[in-house]
């Protein structure tokens, strides 16, 4: 329903800081995009950047996501 859903190789994130893309990433999921492929791996990335140490239990679940980190 007017969803992006990405089938490309590249997430097509558009900024570099891990902040900014990790909002830019969370905002996707909540409009319904699947947390999978290359926008789970620009995810990882992105919380990564900002804490090396993350894992699942650290980081707050996403919105639109089934409650899925």
């Amino acid at each position: 329903m007017g969803h992006h859903l990405s089938t490309a190789t590249e997430p097509d994130i558009t900024t570099d800081d891990p902040a900014a893309r990790l909002e830019e990433i969370r905002g996707r999921i909540a409009a319904g995009e699947r947390l999978q492929g290359p926008l789970a791996t620009a995810f990882f990335t992105a919380v990564h950047s900002l804490d090396p140490t993350a894992t699942e239990d650290t980081i707050e679940p996403l919105l639109g996501n089934g409650g899925a980190h």
